[in-house]
């Protein structure tokens, strides 16, 4: 490790790495990926094992546990920090599903733990050094049931070689700042800034870094920090990482990303006919990622026990589907980009919008839709796999809750880490994320809808908001002119007319994910 390095490790001891959740690591989201490949995996209406290797403040495991009653979630990180807030928020939350350990992995007692059916990691294999990414394969290869599914994302190549000089620029700089980490990791993206609207030759040349550059300024600086100053930092290629998992007894199943299954319309069809000539899948996703210019993947792994092959897509018809938003919401086309977007239209488009506007139904039930008979099945599979690239079509780990009917004089968030999560959230964050037990993943709100929920649990749900967003010093935008609303009368108006969208479409919406029942 050089000096540079040292000396940023020593200042992010002292930073927490920033919440976030990743639908990406969901059991039901592995699952499907796996159908979509012909894998069989673990069954989750039943009581399973999972663990997240580097779980950070709990994000995302928390809202898994509250979305997944019957799991038994595991959480290890190395920073007491980050155990004790997550431990504190499970706790806050009644959950009795979970536990946190902190611990080195390279340390770890393995043995007084339970197999795994599945096992993640996100944003950690190419930040830590040799030894840890030794001891992370053998727990996989350790603790991974027969049958089990591995979650595993890196920083990847061939996509940070020209971007990489950022990291190196970030440690040289950081040397010489003062100030603490957070002060200095803004400061240094300034720096970047200015080159790049100098338009200076290393950007000229390397329009990805300057695109990077864009990125950071919108980032938090806690993320920043830790993605660019941490002392072990090494992009990874596909085809390494692989030949690593598979010296473990793992097999590649797919890509995290649903789109990037779908060969097809992962990337640009002049490229298609040349990815499918590669026989074996090291081979193909090595060379997409060269034509894809990848910076980042999500890999997912299953350790084979004989029988997770299933060829075709029978996995898929027993899957459950429903849509995360009201049918009216659910937009006609979805930008790709990588490939050529996708448009749904005709009367099979607002059929399944009409069929899963508040209800969730088996693709097999789907397709025996006396309204759908004209469309073949494999249009229709075709056409249901496309929607859920989207991410407003999506697999569903249980039925549909049924709200009473009618309106309720209140109404109130459930589960109870849903509540703790409104009370605690970042009012300035332009995402929020609730635990959704039949979608048995987090259901995303903006940051306006989080407010109008937390608000309707008042008394007076419009004054209650505008007194907040004054307060916290947010300002509340037009929607056409997109510049802020300083009169109140204004305020109070525009807040009137979204929640009128909210509890006409949105609203219901949660009350069948079991997210919002009457108080």
């Amino acid at each position: 490790m050089d000096r540079s390095a040292a000396q940023a490790a020593v200042s992010l001891q002292d930073v927490d790495y920033p919440a976030a959740f990743y639908r990406e690591q969901s059991p039901i989201h592995l699952k499907y990926i796996c159908a979509l490949n012909g894998v069989n995996s673990p069954a989750i209406e039943q009581p399973f094992d999972y663990c997240e290797i580097g779980c950070g403040a709990g994000e995302t495991l928390l809202i898994l546990a509250a979305s997944n009653p019957l799991g038994r979630f595991v959480g290890i990180d190395l920073s007491p920090s980050h155990i004790e807030q997550a431990s504190s928020r499970a706790a806050a939350g009644g959950l009795s599903n979970i536990s946190f350990i902190t611990a080195d992995i390279t340390l770890l007692d393995r043995a007084g733990l339970p197999d795994f059916d599945f096992i993640t990691l996100h944003g950690l294999y190419s930040w830590v050094p040799e030894q840890v990414q030794a001891a992370i394969r053998a727990f996989l290869s350790a603790k991974l049931k027969p049958g089990g599914v591995a979650y595993v994302s890196y920083n990847a190549m061939p996509g940070w070689g020209s971007a990489s000089p950022l990291r190196r620029f970030f440690l040289d700089q950081a040397r010489h700042l003062d100030g603490n980490l957070i002060d200095r990791s803004r400061r240094i993206v300034g720096r970047l800034e200015e080159l790049r609207d100098s338009n200076a030759p290393f950007f000229r040349d390397n329009p990805s870094a300057a695109g990077m550059v864009s990125r950071l300024h919108a980032a938090d600086p806690k993320y920043v920090a830790h993605e660019y100053l941490g002392p072990h930092w090494q992009p990874r290629y596909f085809a390494d990482v692989h030949d690593e998992m598979t010296a473990q007894g793992l097999r590649y199943v797919g890509e995290g990303g649903i789109v990037e299954n779908l060969l097809e319309h992962s990337v640009m069809p002049e490229f298609v006919e040349l990815l499918r000539s590669e026989s074996d899948r090291r081979s193909r996703e090595s060379l997409r990622d060269f034509i894809q210019n990848r910076f980042f993947r999500r890999d997912i792994y299953v350790k084979p026990s004989g029988g997770e092959e299933i060829p075709g897509d029978r996995l898929l018809h027993d899957f459950l589907f429903g849509l995360v938003a009201a049918p009216v919401q659910i937009p006609n086309s979805v930008d790709l980009p990588d490939a050529p977007g996708l448009q749904f239209e005709g009367p099979w488009f607002e059929r399944i919008k009409q069929l899963l506007g508040y209800r969730v139904l088996t693709l097999a039930e789907i397709l025996a839709d006396t309204a759908l008979c004209a469309s073949p099945e494999e249009e229709l599979l075709e056409g249901i796999k496309l929607l859920s690239v989207g991410g407003f079509l999506t697999p569903f780990a249980t039925r549909e809750v049924v709200p009473p009917r009618g309106p309720a004089e209140s109404i109130q968030v459930v589960p109870k880490l849903n509540q703790v999560h409104l009370r605690n959230r970042d009012w300035s964050a332009p995402s929020f994320t609730l635990a959704s037990p039949v979608m048995g993943s987090g259901i995303s709100l903006n940051g306006l809808e989080a407010a109008l929920l937390e608000g309707l649990q008042q008394p007076e749900p419009i004054t209650w908001v505008w007194s907040e967003l004054q307060s916290r010093g947010i300002n509340l935008l037009s929607r056409d002119e997109h510049t802020p609303i300083g009169a109140e009368d204004k305020g109070r108006d525009a807040l009137q007319q979204a929640l009128d969208q909210f509890t006409r479409h949105k609203l219901p919406k949660l009350a069948y994910l079991g997210v919002v029942e009457p108080g």
